[in-house]
């Protein structure tokens, strides 16, 4: 009715939009829209059960990667490789689960960040964007040795010597250190409060943002890297398969480095099941960045608890599918923390050469 609206205009004012100014108005207030706390758009329900969701990732998750960093230092992880690998991982998404998490959880249940202090949200998106780089990293590593060990394993001691592992680990740490530090000093972008979604990660600055940026070198190069790996192995794998069956004295040599292919080839199958899931569970949070999901907050809510998942499901991974990773696990559980050494030494580093077969 007429009278509403009077009352609404002598009430409220600055709802009034002069005509000379109406197109700069309708902008300003788009604007406002767009940058408005979505989180209040959401059903209280709806954003207690996503806070449950990051409560089980942080608890399953620093659970699971501190057991992970136990049981493989018992299966003597500090001489093999792929296992010091898998072990900074582990401690990656273990400072991830207990450093980024349990900060979600307010903020859901609130409904808005509760904290004043910016540098508090810098350190938690510096801390985020840094240790997600390095997970991704972490794995590339482990795709390269598994290329080094199975298609060139002449190479293997010289190449992953003691100090070859501790430089490989620092070197992308650094990395994502150096990659994201840019940002955290407000050079290129900032780290801030998104105000759409009351979390704590990259903000442009001038309109400029480096996310684009940050993807081709955190996740993009680091997954070719990690596909070329693999796919090479595949490749040399069929290649060794089809060949022409040894005899004589050949034929135990050949059935044991097929023996010892078998077991390398579980790492490898784990492995990659390890950055299967990692992409399979960021990618709908990249499909929503990029727009490709709409602009709904709950489903930008729910993306984003899968991309924290990436962090507590390796575990799983590892007692699914590797025995004797398994077993030990059953053994810290039942015997009091005692782990018994692994009888196969067979795994970590292999010499295949064309006189013979020797492992350690």
């Amino acid at each position: 009715p007429l009278w509403r609206i009077v009352v609404l205009v002598v009430m409220e004012p600055r709802l009034v939009v002069p005509l000379s100014a109406s197109s700069d108005a309708i902008i300003s207030a788009s604007n406002v829209s767009s940058t408005a706390n979505q989180l209040t758009l959401v059903p209280i329900s709806v954003r207690v059960t996503a806070a449950v969701g990051f409560l089980l990732v942080a608890i399953f998750g620093a659970l699971g990667n501190g057991l992970s960093m136990f049981v493989l230092r018992k299966l003597g992880g500090q001489r093999w490789p792929h296992l010091v690998f898998i072990g900074a991982l582990c401690c990656a998404d273990l400072l991830f689960c207990v450093t980024s998490v349990p900060w979600e959880i307010p903020r859901l249940i609130v409904g808005r960040w509760s904290y004043s202090s910016r540098a508090l949200c810098c350190t938690i998106g510096f801390i985020k964007y840094t240790n997600f780089g390095l997970s991704l990293l972490l794995i590339s590593l482990v795709a390269v040795n598994r290329l080094i060990l199975i298609v060139f394993p002449n190479v293997y001691d010289c190449v992953y010597s003691t100090f070859s592992v501790v430089t490989q680990i620092a070197g992308t740490l650094i990395f994502s250190l150096l990659l994201h530090l840019p940002i955290l000093v407000g050079v290129w972008g900032s780290f801030g409060l998104e105000p759409r979604t009351q979390r704590c990660g990259i903000v442009a600055i001038s309109h400029v943002s480096p996310a684009k940026i940050l993807f081709v070198f955190a996740f993009i190069l680091p997954s070719c890297t990690i596909l070329l790996c693999y796919s090479s192995i595949i490749v040399h794998v069929v290649r060794t398969s089809r060949r022409v069956k040894l005899c004589g004295s050949q034929a135990a040599i050949a059935s044991r480095r097929n023996r010892i292919r078998q077991r390398e080839l579980g790492v490898v199958r784990t492995s990659a099941v390890v950055f299967i899931v990692f992409v399979l569970l960021c990618l709908p949070n990249t499909l929503f960045k990029m727009g490709r999901l709409g602009r709904s907050p709950v489903v930008a809510m729910f993306c984003t608890l899968l991309m924290h998942s990436t962090a507590c499901v390796n575990p799983f991974i590892y007692v699914f599918m590797d025995k004797q990773y398994r077993s030990a696990c059953f053994q810290l559980i039942t015997c009091g923390g005692r782990v018994a050494e692994p009888r196969d030494r067979s795994s970590p580093t292999v010499r295949a050469v064309s006189d013979g077969s020797t492992t350690h």
